[in-house]
């Protein structure tokens, strides 16, 4: 990932590697989680959060296949 100067993102975000995982709903994954980030809906057909889990970020990324197609296939 790469960031503008400024950018607001968490040290962790900004300067750590991270897993990420494809989920169907990002919403009931991350409950009772430490979020440290959340992209709301503003895009349509894409929702990311990213938790932490002992020093380490773990993104989920929920697709609705409908709107983004295959673009974001792994």
């Amino acid at each position: 990932m790469r960031f503008e100067e400024g950018n607001k993102s968490p040290e962790i975000i900004k300067n750590q590697p991270h897993i990420a995982f494809e989920v169907d709903n990002v919403d009931e994954v991350i409950v009772g989680k430490k979020v440290i980030y959340h992209s709301g809906r503003e895009t349509p057909g894409i929702v990311v959060a990213m938790i932490e889990v002992d020093g380490v970020s773990v993104e989920f990324l929920e697709l609705d296949r409908s709107i983004v197609g295959d673009k974001y296939n792994g």
